[in-house]
């Protein structure tokens, strides 16, 4: 994945994923960012990989 494609990938999950915490339980936030984190970290590991 190019740096540009990864910045949709992350732009286009922000956008969703802020619609869904506004209805979301405390478990399904905690999941979120525990989520957040593993994708975070794929990002920058795929950024330095370039």
């Amino acid at each position: 994945m190019t740096d540009k494609e990864i910045l949709t990938a992350l732009e286009n999950a922000l956008e969703f994923w802020q619609g869904e915490l506004s209805r979301a339980t405390r478990l399904e936030v905690i999941q979120f960012r525990k989520g957040v984190v593993y994708g975070l970290q794929l990002a920058i590991e795929n950024i330095k990989q370039d």
